[in-house]
């Protein structure tokens, strides 16, 4: 029985063993413990149970000692993780497991899966180590946690995580508290983590966590979580990474949580923290919006990206509510912004976020040393940023680079500045002042002051005050913010220097009020202004402007100008001319003009709508004058209107003359124009007194006119007591000089050039008159006297080839110095072709001795064909002199043919010694007796004997030649002139020829350009091929040195080697090879620059200086000139850097450009220009026959590309006058129209017409406003235009090759349409406005779409020429109407080939709007297009209405004379045209063609009136006349064609062919007695037949002249296409052709 209960006892014992084992490992050993030690006491306590309880002990050893293997440790683990994993319906797995009991516990492998199969956790290795038997222990020491190659993923997609099932799992329901009092003590001393990520992705509230660590390790002195105590020793952190990802997630607003108030605001459980040192290494923070794409190289807020943070935070503290620490990092943002150093003692509170002792380094920037934000609630607060909170910083000794800040503002990015910065700042973004700031960016740029600015971020509405602020600057230093201002040289911003400002500001941008003093090198100034500039709507301004000695001269950089003190006042509204008005009152204390200092000068006056109201006073000792002055800006033209009083002019003491002129006088100034070209009106200087040395010269008025004449001629006149001059004709008084270089370039085509601006329509005629002018002559120039009772006359006419050009001039006397001249008469006459000069002169003074009495010239020139014929008799010392000469210019030389002792070359007069003949040509040079001398000038050509051989050298001595009158001869392109001496050493010509020379060239001339005294030393040997130079100018615009040489045996292909000096040379030689782009291009270069290499593309080396330039854009056609330019030649390239261009009104524009080459071959352009207001487009219908016109703009222009593919591209908008006008049909009629004809004398030289390769495309964005007026031209050759002002954008592109293209839109405001009538009458239609007109392109410019009205006013209209023949009566306010009626044209479809119809309109107000029968009458009219066009026609022809019904229905006279006076207009272009042919075809001129037709009514033909008779016969007759025997006799053959139109109430001999001839003898000299033998034809009507009649006969007829003026006048009153003829008679006649 005992050994039964003994094995039934140890049975039991060992159950329950085994059963508190496997319930320790899984946790549950506490519950089973009373359950095991009860039946172990009953064992015990019995005898039996001794045996058995030792033998129990023994088990439970070797049980012991089995869990203490791996293999019984895994077994165990395998099945609580099975189990686990069927429990939690995923997988977990431990790959192996190591416990030491009772102190270690290491796991491997470990990991867990969530509910969806996701890794929720992974650990590698995970070790932990704990105090020995710690589970009988209270205080258990965590001595080590390690965990390696972990990964922790949590997420979820609504309110419930993913390991919350796991949570759930273990929760206990047991919600008792433990009553044992037993507190376990958990102490956590070191932390080593490895490789570890955890990743926190919360799809519910919108943000995925990354945190991930290389390596960690944390050495904790202390962790007492019963008191919230945690302190740390050190944390060493590598490669630690934490991101944070925003996006939207799924939880509404509604279940967002709501804190606990705690009574903690950042520590709400309450943790004491602290921790003594952290080192990061190589750290990184992410903090990004999901979807923002940041930009490259700038700061993003929404994507912060932030690497390589290193570094150190020491006495780390968290204690209650504060934070605080002393940190010390370096860091670098994705944006390339690079944080070298982040210093600062940092704390943290629910109120503050403080940075003292703060360093900020970056490579380029330092800030220091406090900044603090300041809150009442933090989340509520930065979330409030802006308006709640208080940021205090203190920056000194602070510097602050432009190229940081550009991380954050890119727009400073090109600054490249440095500022050091001090201050004081306290407030809100939206309300802050900075106390005592200081700024400095660079050595004498600085701003101090106290600022402060309430109303940000709404930078319009921010009130900024900045009180006792000094700021300095100069125009080199505040470039950076103004990169232009350092090219600007009008004004002369250097000149200012260092600028200082002293004043207060105060107001928002756009309303502010600023008052200071500004002191400068120039002078100073005071200004208390107010400006309003609103967003919408015209700013307003007043204040007052004062100055104190500034110098205005140096700043505009005027030499005549000096300094100034202004003291005044302006108030007034808007800036732009035609919106502006605004008051002015000021007064000048002194003003420095021409060296004189002008004291109390005041101006008061108004602006108002392009109009300037004000009066001027001087008040100087030596200028008083009163005057006031009225300017009309507002039409096309200006006004000007100046009444002034002139008490006292001292000329001499004001500068102007080096003697006492003293005038005094009334001045009545009234006329209008831009210029003197567009001047008309008057200029009067009345009551005047003119003083010279205190005498009184005759001068009482002078009074200039200008005004069209009723032949609608302009004339100009001046006219006082001693002279007057008029100018009558069509001229344009800036093109005078083109005129006459147009007619001499004919005459002397190698020595005159051709105008660039070739002059069209110059007719005009010039006199001068003197009276006792000898007392003005002497002031002219002491050493002249004379000129008294003069006359001068001429004539230009530009049309007329016949006679264009005229010259007569009569002085009596004239002396200049020792030179005088007795009874001069000289008269000229020049056509396109030939030039006749002719004249004598009674005496011409050489000295008091000698004279020539009786000088006779007469020279014909014409197309480099020159006959010269002057003869003189001298005094007794000199026998007579005459010269004649010959001289014909080869084709590839010269021939001079001498009569017996002399020859003329260039019009000298050259001698031989004896008879001889000259011919130098290409191939061939002959000279006989060669021995030229002409005055000092001689050349001689000389034979050298070789001594000792048989040779012999030739030596060409050159004395006083000058060389232009050789050098065209070879060559004109340059053309070279001087005057030279020296030798020409010319040796063994045909062995080793070799050359030597040495030349001194006086007066040099390139081209048209004088250069000066030139030496020129030069050697060429044949055997070694190189020919070396030395040149040498020190003359002004031409200083430059040359030496090098050409080595014409070179086989390295580069022969030519040679280094130019320039010290301010011209550079007109460059046109050649920027041809087709520019032209004109002017200027002078200092600096060196070598060309080598191949000729014919060299190497171009070096720099030069380029001022005082200028040049012409072939395109737009506007002149431009360059001050100063630096170019760089480098091998393939001319960098022209950034230079600034002035049009011809001072406009300004920024150019920048390389022209890339290959000594000047294959080029390539890159050029930039920009401008706020230039001259663009300066063009003329030669210039673009599609497009041309005049355009002052905002722009910019570009030009790139290779030259042959070039591309410009202009866009724009008008700021000033602008006018263009657009060709709408594709060429101009009259250009190419076969009857006009140019007659010719001689023969044409023909230009050698210039090649380019240039091939230019050509963009245009063009944006119209109402500063541009636009004339579409319809018609060329009849005139008709249509002048509009409006708005609208048109895109033009040219290209290269191909059409035109031109798309916009331009809506007319108004404007004017030029009606033709049959080509022949103009009559302007108003364009009628608000009426919605157009005109639109869509491609193609010659079919653009249209949509114009147009209104013509006849005036003093009846309508009873209308009615009379209807029957309708009128009312009494009707019947007496004579009054306006408007012809409404509307123009609509094609531009180039509109549909017009017509209606009618009357005044407001007229009686005709109530007179319901006229009205159903004119709606009559107007649904008749016959009846309407006709009714048109005659308001616009005769003023009035036509009888209403057809044409020959009556208003015969009417019909007639409109039908008639059409066909004279066409015939009679018919007959130039025929006249002009047969004169092509036979060479004859007098032969001669004449055609006329008229229209009638047979009813004449038998003397009846009756009413209802119509135009229904046509008469033409054709006639032919032939001038024989010198034109003594005139044959005319002739015939004559009357016949029907349609039916007739004649219907026999309806067609009669009328013949004729006659013969005319001219019978006396002057052809005005003469004798016609003749046979006619003429139309007879017997009892209602036509038939013909024929007589013969013989008449004599005599013709008398009129007396006409004196003066001829070669512009014709009416006009022609065949103008006056200029003949040289005293009294010339003027011939007119085609017009009766």
């Amino acid at each position: 029985m005992n050994n039964k209960f003994l094995r039934i006892s140890s049975i039991i014992l060992l159950a329950l063993l085994g059963l508190y084992l496997l319930a320790y490992i899984a946790g549950y050993a506490d519950n089973l413990l009373p359950f095991f030690i009860l039946p172990v006491l009953v064992l015990l306590l019995s005898r039996i149970g001794r045996k058995v309880l030792l033998g129990i002990l023994g088990l439970l050893l070797l049980v012991l000692l089995l869990l203490q293997t791996d293999y019984v440790q895994n077994i165990i683990i395998g099945a609580v993780t099975k189990r686990l994993s069927k429990d939690l319906n995923t997988e977990v797995s431990i790959k192996h497991v190591s416990i030491s009991f009772f102190d270690k516990l290491d796991l491997d492998g470990t990991l867990i899966r969530d509910n969806k199969k996701d890794t929720l956790l992974y650990a590698g290795t995970m070790k932990v180590r704990v105090t020995d038997w710690f589970f009988l222990k209270n205080n258990i020491d965590l001595k080590y946690i390690g965990l390696e190659n972990a990964l922790i993923k949590m997420n979820r997609k609504d309110s419930v995580w993913n390991y919350q099932f796991i949570a759930d799992h273990f929760a206990s329901s047991d919600t008792t508290t433990s009553k044992d009092g037993k507190n376990i003590t958990l102490n956590l001393q070191k932390i080593d983590l490895k490789k570890v990520r955890f990743v926190q992705q919360d799809d519910w509230i919108g943000q995925t966590m990354t945190v991930k660590i290389g390596s960690m390790l944390a050495d904790i002195s202390k962790t007492d979580l019963k008191h919230n105590t945690i302190l740390v020793n050190t944390v060493d952190l590598d490669r630690p990474y934490f991101s944070i990802e925003d996006y939207d997630g799924y939880r509404p607003d509604s279940l967002r949580k709501k804190n606990t108030d705690t009574g903690m605001y950042f520590n709400t459980g309450d943790l004491l923290l602290k921790v003594a040192s952290i080192k990061m290494t190589d750290g990184g923070f992410v903090s990004m919006k999901r979807g923002d794409v940041p930009d490259k190289g700038v700061f993003d807020g929404t994507n912060i990206r932030v690497s390589k943070i290193n570094g150190n935070i020491e006495n780390v503290s968290f204690i209650k509510d504060t934070i605080k620490a002393k940190i010390s990092l370096s860091a670098f943002e994705r944006s390339g912004f690079e944080l070298s150093k982040l210093k600062a003692d940092f704390r943290l509170t629910p109120q503050i976020m403080e940075f003292a002792k703060l360093d900020i380094r970056t490579p380029h920037s330092r800030l220091g040393d406090y900044y603090a934000m300041r809150y009442k609630d933090f989340n509520e607060d930065m979330s409030a940023y802006i308006e709640q909170v208080i940021m205090d910083a203190r920056f000194r000794n602070s510097t602050v680079s432009s190229d940081d800040i550009a991380f954050f503002a890119p727009e400073l990015s090109t600054w490249k500045q440095k500022a050091a910065i001090s201050g004081k700042f306290l407030g809100t973004v939206d309300d802050f002042k900075v106390d005592n700031i200081f700024v400095r960016t660079d050595a004498n740029t600085y701003a101090t002051g106290d600022l402060t600015m309430k109303g940000l971020p709404d930078v319009g509405k921010t009130i900024i005050t900045f009180n006792d602020a000094t700021v300095q600057t100069n125009n080199r230093e505040i470039a950076f913010l103004y990169p232009g201002i350092t090219k600007i040289t009008t004004p002369d911003m250097a000149a200012l220097g260092n600028v200082l400002f002293r004043g207060n500001f105060k107001g928002t941008i756009n309303n502010f009020s600023t008052t200071g003093t500004l002191s400068s090198m120039l002078g100073g100034m005071y200004a208390d202004i107010n400006m309003n500039l609103p967003a919408k709507g015209e700013p307003s301004y007043k204040g007052n402007i004062q100055t104190k000695q500034f110098d205005l001269g140096r700043f505009v950089r005027v030499s005549t100008l000096g300094k100034m003190s202004f003291k005044g006042k302006v108030e007034g509204r808007s800036f732009e001319l035609d919106k502006v008005k605004t008051t002015l009152d000021g007064i000048f204390d002194s003003l420095q003009f021409n060296g004189y200092t002008y004291r109390n000068l005041t101006f008061s006056g108004a602006i108002a709508k392009e109009k300037i109201d004000g009066d001027f006073k001087a008040d100087d000792p030596n200028f008083d004058f009163l005057s006031s002055i009225q300017i009309d800006l507002s039409d096309k033209q200006p006004s000007f209107n100046i009444l002034g009083d002139l008490a006292k002019a001292n000329f001499r003491s004001l500068n102007f003359t080096n003697k006492d002129f003293q005038l005094t006088g009334l001045f009545d100034l009234n006329f209008t124009g831009h210029n003197i070209d567009d001047f008309l009106g008057s200029a009067k200087i009345l009551n005047a007194t003119l003083l010279h040395d205190s005498t009184k010269l005759d001068f009482d008025s002078l009074s200039v006119n200008a005004y069209i004449d009723d032949a609608n001629r302009k004339v100009l006149s001046a006219e006082s007591n001693q002279f007057d001059v008029k100018v009558t004709g069509q001229y344009n008084i800036l093109d005078l000089p083109n005129s006459f270089q147009s007619f001499l370039s004919r005459y002397y085509p190698a020595y005159i050039n051709a105008p660039a601006k070739e002059p069209k329509d110059q007719r005009f005629f010039v006199q001068i008159n003197t009276k006792d002018f000898d007392k003005y002559a002497r002031v002219i120039d002491p050493r002249l006297s004379g000129l008294d009772y003069m006359q001068l006359s001429g004539g230009v006419n530009t049309i007329n080839r016949d006679s264009g050009f005229y010259l007569r001039a009569e002085v009596p006397y004239a002396k200049f110095d020792k030179y005088k001249l007795e009874n001069a008469n000289i008269k000229g006459i020049g056509s396109a072709d030939s030039l006749r000069l002719t004249g004598d002169v009674e005496r011409i003074y050489i000295g008091d001795s000698l004279f020539f009495p009786n000088t006779y010239l007469n020279i014909l020139s014409a197309n480099d064909h020159s006959g010269v014929h002057i003869s003189t008799s001298a005094s007794e010392t000199l026998n007579n002199a005459d010269l004649n000469a010959d001289v014909v210019t080869l084709e590839d030389g010269v021939r001079i043919n001498f009569q017996p002792s002399s020859f003329v070359v260039n019009t000298k007069k050259w001698e031989l010694n004896k008879e001889g003949e000259l011919i130098i040509r290409k191939n061939f040079a002959s000279a006989k007796n060669v021995k030229f001398s002409q005055g000092f000038q001689e050349i001689t050509v000389e034979t050298e004997e070789e001594e000792g051989t048989n040779a012999s050298n030739l030596v060409v001595r050159l004395k006083n030649v000058n060389m232009g009158d050789f050098t065209s001869l070879v060559t004109t392109n340059p053309r070279l002139e001087g005057l030279a001496n020296g030798v020409v050493y010319l040796r063994d010509f045909y062995t080793r020829f070799n050359a030597q020379t040495s030349l001194k060239v006086e007066q040099f001339r390139l081209d048209d350009d004088s250069v000066g005294v030139v030496n020129l030393n030069g050697a060429y040997s044949s055997e070694s091929g190189k020919v070396s130079f030395k040149v040498k100018s020190d003359n002004e615009d031409y200083h430059f040195d040359i030496d090098g040489f050409y080595n014409v045996k070179d086989s390295t292909n580069e022969p030519l080697n040679t280094t130019m000096h320039m010290k301010g040379t011209r550079i007109t030689f460059v046109n050649t090879f920027l041809a087709g782009i520019f032209s004109n291009i002017e200027g002078l270069a200092t600096g060196d620059l070598t060309v080598k290499g191949d000729p014919r593309s060299p190497d171009l080396l070096g720099q030069a200086t380029l001022r005082n330039a200028g040049l012409t854009v072939d395109y737009t056609q506007v002149r431009y000139t360059v001050d100063s330019a630096i170019l760089t030649f480098n091998k393939g390239s001319i960098d022209f850097g950034r230079f600034s261009i002035k049009d011809k009104y001072n406009n300004k524009g920024s150019v920048r450009g390389i022209l890339y080459e290959n000594g000047f071959k294959n080029m390539r352009y890159d050029f930039d220009m920009a401008t706020d207001k230039l001259l663009v487009l300066d063009t003329k219908f030669k210039d673009n026959q599609q497009f041309y016109g005049k355009a002052i703009a905002k722009a910019t222009l570009s030009i790139k590309g290779p030259q042959e593919n070039m591309k410009m591209n202009i866009s724009g908008e008008p700021v000033d006058t602008t006018h263009i006008s657009i060709v709408t049909s594709g060429s101009k009629e009259s250009t190419d129209a076969d009857f006009i004809v140019f007659k010719k004398y001689g023969t044409e030289i023909i230009a050698p017409e210039k090649q380019s390769d240039t091939k230019l495309n050509i963009a245009l964005d063009l944006v119209a406003n109402n500063k541009a007026q636009i004339d579409v031209i319809l018609d060329q050759l009849t005139g008709d235009v249509i002048s509009a002002t409006g708005e609208g954008r048109m895109r033009i592109n040219v290209p290269a090759t191909g059409s035109m293209t031109m798309n916009g839109r331009y809506n007319i405001e108004s404007g004017r349409y030029n009606f033709n009538f049959q080509s022949f009458l103009r009559k302007p239609f108003d364009l009628r406005r608000n009426a919605g007109n157009y005109i639109e392109w869509n491609g193609d410019p010659y079919k653009a779409q249209m949509k114009i009205d147009a209104q013509y006013t006849a005036k003093n209209v009846s309508f009873n020429e209308l009615l009379s023949n209807t029957g309708i009566n009128l009312g009494g306010a009707v019947s007496g109407y004579r009054g306006e009626v408007y012809v409404i044209a509307h123009l609509t479809g094609n531009l180039s080939n509109p549909d017009i119809r017509f209606s009618f309109d009357f005044p407001g107000g007229s009686p005709i709007e109530n007179d319901n029968n006229l009205q159903l009458f004119l709606a009559k009219v107007e649904n008749d297009d016959n009846e309407m066009i006709k009714q048109v026609t005659f308001l616009i022809v005769f003023g009035s209405f036509a009888p209403y019904g057809q044409l020959g229905n009556g208003g015969n006279i009417a019909q007639s004379t409109g039908i008639n006076t059409i066909s004279q207009q066409i015939t009679n272009e018919l007959n130039k045209l025929v006249s002009n042919l047969l004169t092509k075809i036979t060479g004859d001129k007098s032969l001669q063609f004449d055609i006329n037709t008229s229209t009638y009514s047979s009813s004449t033909l038998y003397g009846t009136s009756n009413t209802q008779n119509r135009l229904d016969r046509q008469v033409v007759n054709l006639k032919v006349n032939q001038s024989i025997l010198n034109d003594k006799v005139i044959i005319t053959l002739g015939t004559g064609l009357d016949f029907n139109l349609g039916s007739s109430a004649v219907q026999t001999g309806n067609f009669q062919f009328l013949p004729d001839i006659s013969i005319e003898f001219i019978l006396s000299t002057d052809r005005k007695l003469r004798a016609i033998v003749f046979n006619k034809s003429s139309l007879d009507v017997t009892t209602g037949i036509i038939g013909r009649r024929i007589r013969q006969g013989v008449s004599i007829s005599y013709s008398f002249d009129f007396p006409q003026d004196k003066i001829p006048i070669p512009v014709t009153a009416v006009p022609s296409t065949d103008s006056s003829v200029i003949k040289p008679e005293t009294n010339p006649e003027i011939i007119i052709k085609g017009s009766k």
